[in-house]
């Protein structure tokens, strides 16, 4: 649960750090794999402390790849939601008029 926990807080602040710094720069892709990292990192390095110590670097490189993948899918689906969704546009739509 703490390693979770830990590794969503962390993936939301990079990401809305990223969003807000990079917005004309970075794609929901982009901040979807910044996130990614930032959660697996901090997953890393609490497993690292707390239960395997160093041999938790082993399995590093693999976890991190695999954080990278997932956060390219996930930001593909956004961006494609992002573009399609009609719902989310009539929402910018709803809010933009009130």
């Amino acid at each position: 649960f703490i390693f979770s926990a830990a590794g969503s807080l962390a993936s939301a602040v990079v990401m809305l750090a990223v969003h807000r710094a990079g917005r004309k720069w970075v794609t929901l892709v982009g901040v979807s794999v910044f996130g990614s990292l930032a959660s697996n990192a901090v997953q890393i390095t609490l497993s690292v402390t707390f239960i395997f110590g160093d041999a938790a670097w082993v399995i590093a490189p693999l976890f991190l790849g695999i954080g990278v993948a997932s956060g390219l899918v996930v930001g593909f689906f956004a961006e494609r939601f992002y573009a399609r969704s009609r719902w989310l546009a009539a929402m910018k739509e709803r809010y933009r008029g009130a």
